[in-house]
């Protein structure tokens, strides 16, 4: 999608777009770069059209008001990036079917957490894995065992989770033809549905990773890939050692291909994988 320019009154000074990077980073954790400009200044465009707002500083008088939960939740909607697929990089997949299952077949409860799941595509994903390790082992009751948490920042993305209804352009991104056949329903709207069972092992839930994680219990598996990318060192620390104390021990966490674990992250040991790489949780004594 091409994003139009503002209107010249809609340009902010180094100031208020400063301004701006402190509030977004304060409550949601994304970091902007000083080149970042033009994407504060397109992506708000309309919203502040929507909202009457006429410039930058009158747009930050608002946001420090305590009354504007709305307008900040549509900032800070309107500023995460929400790019995802199915099965993205197929490794992280092939690594949980093929080495991570196999070890958790045999235990009562599987819980996994998909960090910032965006639109569900990648807890989703996780479930057809489910089901299809389960056809493999001829073992139907570990798709019951499992039960799979999707959390974003974002309303709006996770309406559409939860929903579970994909176009043909998002289905082509990753789904094959033998997949869809087996995991969706087709529907009037024209759109696929995944099917109730993949669905019944996921709920989702709208959640900030700056908060506390303790609400959520205890997890076996993480999923956070592509998302501290967008965070400043501290927070990603920060984040990593959080997600340490919610995994149990000898706990997994999958991290995108382009980022890598802090040194001061002492509590996970890399497994190494053909391909990729995963983190594991040590064993505390």
């Amino acid at each position: 999608m091409v994003e139009s320019n503002m209107s010249p009154h809609f340009n902010m000074n180094i100031e208020e777009y400063n301004t701006f990077c402190t509030f977004l980073e304060q409550v949601s954790g994304i970091m902007l770069g000083a080149d970042k400009v033009y994407l504060v200044n397109s992506r708000l465009n309309h919203l502040m059209c929507d909202n009457n707002i006429e410039n930058m500083s009158a747009l930050i008088t608002k946001l420090q008001q305590p009354m504007e939960c709305k307008l900040k939740n549509s900032v800070i909607e309107a500023m995460t990036t929400n790019e995802t697929n199915w099965f993205r990089d197929q490794h992280p997949y092939i690594i949980l079917t093929d080495k991570i299952f196999p070890e958790y077949k045999d235990k009562p409860q599987l819980r996994i957490w998909s960090a910032a799941c965006s639109t569900g595509q990648e807890p989703h994903t996780i479930s057809l894995c489910v089901s299809e390790y389960g056809e493999k082992i001829n073992w139907s009751i570990f798709g019951n065992n499992v039960k799979i948490l999707g959390t974003d920042i974002s309303a709006t993305v996770l309406d559409r989770a939860k929903a579970a209804e994909y176009n043909e352009l998002e289905m082509d991104r990753g789904i094959s033809v033998a997949r869809r056949r087996r995991f969706f329903e087709q529907l009037d709207t024209g759109k696929l549905r995944v099917n109730s069972t993949e669905r019944s092992r996921v709920s989702f839930q709208l959640f900030n990773l700056l908060s506390s994680f303790s609400g959520l219990g205890k997890f076996d598996i993480i999923f956070c890939r592509n998302v501290l990318i967008y965070f400043s060192a501290e927070n990603k620390i920060d984040i990593i050692n959080r997600f340490a104390v919610s995994l149990n021990d000898g706990g997994y966490l999958f991290l995108g291909s382009a980022e890598s674990m802090p040194q001061q992250c002492d509590q996970f040991k890399i497994v190494y994988c053909n391909p990729g790489i995963i983190y594991q949780k040590v064993f505390m004594h």
